[in-house]
């Protein structure tokens, strides 16, 4: 079963890359902050964990669930293609690409063990 260790660097290598790829796909170049990008989001791997602590092996609910990797991958998806006008959206944009890439990479890791992850 993956830990923390393991949600975070994955998360980590996955943001950056998606970072990375975005960014050059948008602008023709790679910058720094692509790299700054994949580490915030290596901060947030392990929040559906602190949403829901791994206090007994049965801990998975609703938060660790198919539906919500469904709706986190559909609103990355809304996100990564939403072009904000303004430096504030484009921060909040970031931001909030990163919480979901980690989110969304932390359910599929748990989905991959034995107890994979609830419907609902």
């Amino acid at each position: 079963m993956p830990n923390a260790d393991v949600h975070s660097q994955v998360t980590v290598v996955t943001a950056t890359l998606t970072a990375v790829i975005g960014q050059y796909q948008r602008t023709g170049r790679i910058e720094i902050n692509s790299v700054a990008f994949g580490l915030l989001s290596g901060a947030f791997a392990s929040l559906p964990d602190w949403i829901e602590p791994a206090i007994h092996p049965n801990h998975r609910g609703f938060f660790h669930s198919w539906l919500v990797l469904g709706a986190v991958g559909y609103g990355v998806y809304q996100l990564y293609h939403w072009q904000p006008e303004t430096g504030l959206g484009e921060l909040a944009r970031i931001v909030l690409l990163g919480v979901g890439i980690a989110y969304g990479c932390h359910l599929l890791m748990d989905a991959r063990t034995p107890k994979s992850l609830p419907m609902f």
